[in-house]
């Protein structure tokens, strides 16, 4: 689908100036990367840095001025690059990514931003090798060397189940653990794993808004703020949203993306990091599943225009829909020089609600196709339909030094639990419709002149 930045030049690009001069971008130059040296003292890392985020080896002052800073912190994280040559959250370590016997893909946040990429399928499809859609279209699930992965999706290292049109908006990165070193992260496919980084507040105030546009009457929305809310910096915050909404070719198709994400980040000490996580992700959709598609007559598709609507729009007004809401936290104390303690907890609850016609059989001498109709009235409905996921671990890292050799030693231990209800109901409840003259119910005047005058119109 083609789409744009709209206002990017406007918002955006003229927020850039005003925080990052043109010089500072044209004189920065990339680290030479000596793969076998040891590496130097790692200073300590500003409150909001992320693995991966292109804000490594940054000094720990908090009276550093703007133009001591990376412009990558200046930018909001943003000006990433396209590859990683660091640590990465996957590993669960502070080895960088070349001095590991994984396979690690990141899509980084300039990825996504450049290649405008918008839910998490569409990262992962067009970003990272070795991965295809799976055929579950509801979930956000992908194959993984051919190996499905609706149960391999974590984020901030803690697994998440029957995610569906998650956003990228408060994402710092995606990383793909790829191969059986995925293992690493428990019962999983051998194919790997996907593990989503979350934005993290920075001690440098940035505001942006996107503006995106393209056929079908596409348009996406997206705002991030983040700051300190106190002087000395040690709380700080950031918040991103985006509203999406798009139609489709076929007639009555149309999808609504509604998220927000609030993060708070306190650092009373060098030495101790607590982030509290909240998102809201809401989806609303009559497409994909409330879509039967064109039947075959014969061999061939039906002769009938790509935009009809062969379910009926009366049961499907009240579209599919998922709303995900999810408290997260996790907090590091250092209490070696060399040695750290993490924990993380993560609880999310999702609702959903399918409308689904399909048809069950077609005459293909007069086009009459008989159609059913699965419901399930979730959504706060009195049949609920809810998925909630409890998740939490403890990881200790460490190194350990014997003569020549430098040991990085890794130990903890994670608990999930997750609980489904679903009630949904099927049967044949719509009524036959022709598939070369479809008369939507209610039936009306209007809508019968209008086929005749005009037998492709699909619209009441």
């Amino acid at each position: 689908m083609f789409r744009t930045y709209l206002l990017r030049g406007v918002a955006a690009g003229a927020l850039s100036l005003s925080l990052i001069p043109p010089a500072a971008l044209a004189q920065q130059s990339l680290p030479t990367i000596d793969v076998g040296a040891r590496a130097p003292a790692r200073p300590h890392t500003p409150p909001g840095a992320v693995a991966g985020a292109g804000t490594r080896g940054v000094a720990s002052s908090r009276s550093e001025s703007r133009s001591d800073l990376p412009i990558s912190l200046q930018s909001g994280g943003r000006l990433t690059g396209y590859a990683v040559a660091g640590p990465v959250a996957s590993t669960k370590t502070n080895i960088p990514i070349m001095q590991t016997p994984y396979s690690v893909q990141t899509v980084t946040r300039q990825t996504m931003d450049d290649r405008q990429d918008i839910d998490l399928k569409e990262a992962l499809l067009t970003n990272v090798s070795g991965i295809s859609l799976g055929g579950n279209l509801f979930y956000d699930n992908v194959l993984i060397r051919g190996f499905d992965t609706r149960n391999a999706f974590f984020r901030n290292g803690l697994r998440q189940t029957r995610m569906t049109n998650i956003e990228t908006v408060n994402l710092q990165s995606i990383e793909v653990l790829k191969g059986p070193a995925a293992m690493l992260y428990g019962r999983v496919q051998p194919g790997g794993m996907v593990n989503l980084v979350p934005k993290r507040p920075l001690p440098v105030p940035y505001y942006s808004i996107h503006e995106q546009a393209g056929n079908f009457g596409t348009s996406r929305t997206t705002l991030d703020a983040t700051g300190p809310l106190t002087e000395d910096k040690t709380l700080l915050y950031r918040t991103n949203f985006s509203y999406f909404r798009t139609d489709t070719f076929r007639d009555f198709g149309n999808r609504e993306t509604y998220m927000i994400a609030p993060t708070v980040t306190w650092r009373p000490t060098e030495r101790f990091t607590l982030n509290v996580d909240g998102e809201y992700n809401a989806t609303y959709w009559v497409d994909d599943l409330g879509d039967m598609g064109i039947p075959a007559v014969g061999r061939r598709p039906a002769n009938i225009p790509i935009s009809r609507y062969l379910s009926d729009p009366n049961f499907t007004n009240m579209r599919n829909g998922n709303e995900r809401g999810l408290f997260a936290y996790d907090w590091t104390y250092q209490f070696e020089d060399d040695w750290s303690i993490t924990n993380r907890f993560s609880y999310s609850n999702s609702d959903f609600r399918q409308r689904i016609g399909y048809p069950t059989s077609l005459n293909e001498q007069t086009g009459q196709l008989n159609r059913g109709l699965w419901v399930m009235p979730g959504i706060h409905g009195n049949n609920p339909y809810y998925d909630r996921n409890l998740s939490t671990n403890v990881d200790i890292k460490g190194k350990v030094v014997t003569g020549p050799l430098t040991h990085n030693l890794l130990a903890g231990v994670d608990y999930f639990n997750g609980s489904t209800v679903s009630l949904g109901v099927s049967g044949p409840v719509l009524a036959p419709i022709n598939i070369y003259f479809p008369i939507y119910s209610p039936v009306n005047l209007y809508t019968v002149l209008a086929r005749l005058i005009h037998p492709t119109a699909a619209r009441l």
